[in-house]
């Protein structure tokens, strides 16, 4: 997540909780103001009907941070070997670059 996603989570805690710091809220609302936070920075595009702050289902907002949280992941892990096979890839370039001879020309 960017620095600008890390803001607005807390911006969105912020705007749920009030004046109320995160640990003085009851453990429910703790867990919804944390879920609703996420949502706001994870969820880029979304269906019209989809309006988190009024769901009344908590199991609806725990399955799409969930899913949202696993997405995520998938996403590193993919970039991650990316990287490493992009890593291996100019190391054996270098390598190759190392072991060639250089003749000098003759004049």
């Amino acid at each position: 997540m960017s620095h600008a996603d890390q803001f607005q989570i807390l911006r969105k805690q912020k705007e749920l909780l009030g004046n109320t710091r995160l640990e003085d809220a009851p453990v429910a609302l703790q867990n919804k103001a944390v879920i609703l936070s996420q949502l706001s920075a994870r969820i880029l595009s979304a269906p019209d009907w989809w309006q988190p702050d009024s769901l009344l289902d908590d199991n609806i907002l725990v399955e799409v941070f969930n899913s949202a949280v696993d997405a995520e992941n998938e996403t590193v892990k993919k970039l991650l070997g990316e990287g490493e096979k992009a890593k291996k890839d100019l190391e054996t370039i270098v390598d190759n670059a190392n072991k060639t001879e250089i003749v000098p020309e003759k004049k």
